[in-house]
């Protein structure tokens, strides 16, 4: 069931939207964000990943005042990371030790109408980091679990369907 909303677009307006689900590591204690450009439920599963989680929705299309979203891997510290594109350069993630760039969706860099706020948080101790919709859980919840929230990796996506 989740695979079937991984691989399907659903039209909202003018807009494509990219249902967008997070995934669990929990020998890893990693969040990975999947998008359309997934691997197959099947896969991931067998990789160990496991909580299905559908978080928000982002655009298939790109508009004038959109930015790309992109997921990022690092080996060493074995995390995904899910970043806006005017978070840092290419070569800044290369030379942090991330590699392995996927394109996910496109969203917005500021609030407009009928979007939700995206956090960047960050675990220092599990070395793990998660983009989560202000509608997920609480703040108070992920600070109280060790997570931190970075104000520069924010971006604005469509609510879950």
């Amino acid at each position: 069931m989740i695979l079937g909303l991984l691989f399907t677009l659903v039209v909202s307006g003018n807009a494509q939207m990219i249902p967008v689900v997070n995934w669990y590591h929990a020998e890893e204690q990693d969040w990975v964000t999947i998008a359309n450009n997934a691997p197959t439920q099947s896969q991931l599963q067998s990789w160990g990943y496991t909580l299905p989680t559908p978080v928000y929705q982002g655009s298939a299309n790109r508009r004038s005042d959109m930015i790309a979203i992109y997921r990022w891997y690092h080996p060493i510290e074995k995390d995904w990371v899910t970043l806006p594109e005017n978070y840092a350069t290419d070569e800044s993630l290369i030379n942090w030790g991330y590699k392995d760039k996927l394109f996910l969706f496109y969203a917005y860099p500021t609030q407009r109408p009928n979007t939700i706020k995206v956090n960047l948080w960050y675990h220092p101790e599990e070395k793990d980091y998660v983009s989560l919709p202000v509608d997920y859980g609480t703040e108070e919840s992920l600070i109280q679990s060790g997570y931190t929230k970075n104000d520069k990796g924010v971006f604005y996506a469509f609510p879950k369907r």
